[in-house]
């Protein structure tokens, strides 16, 4: 069962910063989104290590997936970042 890790933080959990730091814009906030499961059924004949690939595949398409659609995905907020800086 995938789970899709959202949010606002563009570096991650936000491990480096300091006891003290903030968020320079509002605050930090994740959710988690328990995807769909996936069957390993289709994933049970053939060889084991191709069967991983597969399956790890699958996983990071419906992640990939669901990322596209998460209005705070960080690359997409860098990006509009970047526009408003050209437009000033």
């Amino acid at each position: 069962m995938p789970i899709y890790f959202g949010g606002n933080e563009i570096i991650g959990l936000r491990k480096h910063d300091k006891l003290v730091s903030y968020h320079p814009r509002e605050q930090y906030h994740f959710y988690l989104d328990v995807l769909e499961t996936i069957s390993v059924e289709p994933y049970l004949d053939g060889h084991q290590g191709a069967q991983v690939v597969a399956l790890t595949k699958e996983m990071q398409r419906r992640l990939e997936e669901r990322r596209e659609l998460d209005p705070e995905y960080p690359q997409r907020l860098l990006d509009q970042q970047a526009e408003l800086k050209d437009k000033a």
